[in-house]
């Protein structure tokens, strides 16, 4: 084998002049040799090029280690510093969207008190308010004792207009309703 080839892990094999030297050695250094694992190792270290190459490569996994790692340590620095300034854009966005939900809800809940029908009933509500004070009026009118006389110019009027101020509130808050949902009316 040359020692120029290399196997697929970039290793040369094992080379001829440690095979010529382990031919050289006599049965018993052979076997001291098995037995003994660190000159097994001393041996491979003194004279195989593939440990020279090991040496070589671990040298530069490491440098290669510590270059990422560098790279990491200073992208690891510029994301804590990109979270630390995000933090109070952060929690003015979640204040907003707190804000934006809390309109969202009233207005849904306000859309709800806006329908058509819901609009009529109010109206509805305030025309038989608005007729039931006018009869509340013409009451107190009619309630009225012989021994307080009858009522002056002045109290006649006020009391035209407030009866027909509140017959015309009827009427107006009818109309709107039946405005607003036809059918119902």
């Amino acid at each position: 084998w040359p020692v120029d080839v290399e196997d697929q892990m970039g290793y040369p094999p094992f080379p001829a002049s440690m095979i010529h030297h382990l031919q050289t050695l006599g049965r018993e250094e052979l076997e001291a040799l098995q037995s003994n694992v660190p000159l097994q190792d001393d041996l491979l270290l003194e004279k195989a090029p593939m440990a020279d190459l090991a040496a070589r490569r671990g040298r530069e996994v490491r440098e290669d280690n510590q270059a990422i790692a560098a790279v990491l340590s200073t992208k690891a620095e510029e994301l804590a510093a990109a979270r630390e300034a995000l933090l109070p854009r952060r929690s003015a966005l979640d204040a907003r969207l707190a804000e934006l939900r809390a309109l969202e809800a009233r207005s849904e809940a306000a859309g709800g008190r806006h329908t058509p029908e819901h609009l009529a009933n109010e109206f509805r509500a305030r025309a038989s308010s608005s007729n039931g004070a006018a009869e509340d009026v013409f009451q107190a009118v009619l309630d009225r004792r012989p021994e307080e006389g009858l009522l002056s110019t002045q109290a006649l009027a006020e009391f035209r207009q407030l009866y027909v101020q509140r017959k015309v509130e009827k009427h107006r808050s009818l109309a709107l309703a039946a405005s607003l949902v036809p059918a119902a009316a």
